[in-house]
């Protein structure tokens, strides 16, 4: 019950800031609810959208993975897709943080010795069992008061979600390693899964404790049944993993390191060899914890030093945690700590997962305050919670309406499915903010981002149909925004059908393409050549692969696709060797993520252009993006035999070889990989 009454009160707290706030979700805010609205019409939930298989599903999520998205998509279909009804999944998952903050603090207190085998209460324990409650209880308090989660609960990203998972993983399989079974191996297994597949951060926080845990039931003393219940832990959360992870490592992999080391270098963020990089989440977490909680938390440990009666029970013992529950947890908020710092990419945000402990360990330090002064660490309790009510609802944004809603509402009127153009990227309006209005309710209005390079500009010109531009701030797009903001406006193609005042300052403009201006080009039409370019090696890499970037940035639902597909499937009918018709296959497939259907075409391009280099070295990417690494080694091998483009294909061979676990070419392959990287890209 006192579960339950904090949470109430804290989604209360939040839901009276959402009615009150008024701002646009932001890039991040609106990718995520995108993400949500996504998943929930691909698997059926939402209007607009119907299930077409796991693969459709598991296409949604390239670079993160679908866990949060589809909790999401669950509480769009019962509540609403607007920001505030979608908010409600934020609830939910700090109700599920609450709860296993509370229940971990409650183990804290009573300490192994408190419970049997099966973890129930025994007669020892019974003597601070109601301290232990109230331990729980000041936990899962301070936890809904740190101005640090306080603000995630009410934006609309992933650290909640991360938050509880991660912290969820964490107290079970403490609860396993206090008393191992099969029930709580598998529990833990099936824990670190659903974090993982929430967001590849909660390794930062997970990576240590899981391997402390699964080496330590291979130490001399253990049994071999915690080694089983090890495997089956391991086993749990590879299941759940894999799925995702087999179909989208390589995007994985590429966002996270972009994510990771790009941003990181992008936005100047201090590294480990600098002393400004190891005080950073120590410096943030003034802002995280504000100065009351731990100033009390600290005056009550003093007291507690001051008057040793505070630590023990009314039978004289001392109440303090196990000593091995206590080492788990110093070893959990360490080793979070020291891989989040480690980590390039730094924000205050990323530090969240640690919260929920250091409140845990704070709730001691109040217990021993309310110990000595009860009247006054209540009153001092209460006046957090009224400080983080009143600092809370002064952040909120007052009623300053923007037009975006009122621009896609137009934009929507022109197409059932249509691609809007957006040229500024500002906070408030972006690509993501557009698309998340344009497809709500069932809409099929997606935007797109272009005007941040020279190249893009005549390729807009041409082949967009609506564009939004706007005067005044452009943020992280400004000089070539204004090029093709000018040549938009100046071209003739377009007409402006609508413009709205933004409350910062200047206009926001709807331009749409003259019904007598030339219509824009087909891409489906120019595809086949364009794939076949792939044939020329790395002269026509680039080239395809911009102008496909471009291609889906003026198409975001990809409907050239369908007719290149149906085009070339039409000619392979008439005739099996239509090479055109196969390199469009083989491309498609790429860039549909389907590589086992990719091999197949390159394979019976390969039987048409056997001294072709470069088709078994595609071949062997899209093998081994299937982790099929013994058969696209045979496919370079074969490759080698046939021609004598040693630089193109050893590398890949030693890579190859190297993956289905020849590990002594770990030589050959460090010697050969950088001349195969440089032929790719054409520096050989």
């Amino acid at each position: 019950m006192l579960w339950l009454g904090i949470w109430l009160l804290a989604t209360l707290w939040d839901r009276s800031w959402l009615a009150l706030d008024h701002r646009l979700p932001a890039w991040d805010q609106a990718d995520y609810l995108n993400a949500a609205l996504n998943h929930g019409r691909a698997l059926g939930w939402l209007p607009g959208g119907e299930w077409q298989g796991w693969g459709r599903l598991l296409d949604l999520s390239p670079k993160l993975p679908p866990a949060a998205a589809i909790a999401g998509a669950g509480v769009m279909a019962l509540a609403g897709d607007s920001t505030d009804q979608a908010s409600w999944v934020l609830s939910l998952w700090n109700g599920l943080l609450l709860l296993v903050t509370g229940c971990w603090a409650r183990d804290l207190a009573l300490g192994s010795q408190g419970t049997d085998r099966r973890g129930r209460l025994t007669l020892a324990a019974g003597r601070v069992a109601g301290r232990a409650v109230w331990l729980s209880a000041l936990a899962m308090a301070l936890t809904a008061l740190l101005p640090g989660l306080a603000s995630l609960r009410v934006t609309y990203l992933l650290e909640i979600p991360l938050t509880a998972t991660c912290l969820l993983a964490l107290w079970r399989l403490a609860r396993w390693r206090a008393q191992p079974d099969w029930q709580r191996a598998l529990l833990a297994g099936g824990s670190i899964g659903l974090a993982m597949l929430v967001k590849q951060s909660s390794l930062l926080v997970l990576t240590v404790p899981a391997c402390w845990a699964a080496l330590a039931c291979w130490s001399r003393d253990r049994r071999w049944i915690l080694r089983c219940q090890a495997l089956l832990a391991a086993s749990m959360t590879m299941a759940m993993v894999m799925p995702w992870l087999h179909h989208n490592w390589i995007t994985a992999l590429s966002g996270t390191t972009r994510a990771t080391f790009t941003s990181a270098a992008l936005e100047n963020d201090p590294g480990a060899l600098q002393l400004a990089g190891w005080l950073y989440y120590p410096t943030a977490l003034v802002g995280q914890l504000g100065l009351a909680i731990p100033l009390a938390a600290v005056l009550g440990l003093a007291l507690r030093l001051r008057l040793p009666r505070l630590g023990r029970n009314p039978g004289g013992r001392q109440v303090l945690p196990s000593s091995a529950g206590w080492r788990w947890f110093w070893l959990c908020l360490i080793s979070g700590w020291l891989l989040t710092t480690l980590s390039p990419n730094k924000d205050a945000r990323y530090a969240a997962p640690l919260l929920p402990l250091i409140a845990i360990g704070l709730a001691w330090g109040w217990w021993w305050l309310l110990q000595a002064w009860p009247r006054a660490g209540a009153i001092l309790l209460s006046l957090v919670a009224a400080m983080g009510v009143s600092n809370a609802f002064v952040t909120t944004q007052p009623r300053r309406p923007w037009p975006v809603d009122a621009a896609v509402a137009r934009a929507r009127q022109a197409a059932i499915a249509n691609t809007l153009v957006v040229v500024p990227s500002t906070p408030q309006l972006n690509q993501h903010t557009v698309s998340y209005l344009g497809t709500r309710a069932g809409g099929h209005t997606l935007g797109r981002q272009l005007g941040k390079t020279a190249e893009e500009i005549q390729p807009t010109l041409d082949g967009a149909r609506q564009i939004l531009l706007a005067t005044g701030p452009q943020e992280s797009v400004k000089h070539w925004a204004s090029r093709l903001s000018d040549a938009v406006r100046t071209s003739g193609l377009f007409q402006r059908s609508g413009s709205w005042p933004r409350p910062d300052g200047g206009i926001l403009e709807l331009w749409e393409r003259h019904g007598d201006a030339p219509i824009p080009a087909d891409f489906a039409t120019a595809f086949p050549q364009l794939a076949r370019r792939l044939g020329e090696g790395s002269a026509g890499l680039d080239a395809v692969f911009s102008a496909v970037a471009i291609a889906h940035q003026l198409d975001g639902h990809f409907t050239y696709q369908s007719r290149v597909d149906a085009t070339a499937r039409s000619a392979l009918l008439a005739d099996p060797r239509d090479e055109d018709a196969l390199w469009s296959l083989a491309l498609l497939n790429v860039l549909q993520n389907r590589p086992a259907a990719a091999e197949r075409w390159f394979a019976a391009l390969e039987q048409l252009q056997p001294g072709n280099p470069w088709i078994p070295a595609y071949r062997a990417v899209v093998l081994m993006a299937d982790w099929r690494m013994p058969a696209a080694h045979a496919v370079v091998v074969a490759g080698l035999e046939r021609s004598e483009a040693e630089a193109l294909l050893q590398g890949f061979a030693d890579l190859t070889a190297v993956a289905s676990g020849r590990l002594w070419r770990i030589p050959a392959l460090i010697e050969n990989l950088p001349v195969t990287t440089a032929t790719v890209r054409g520096e050989g």
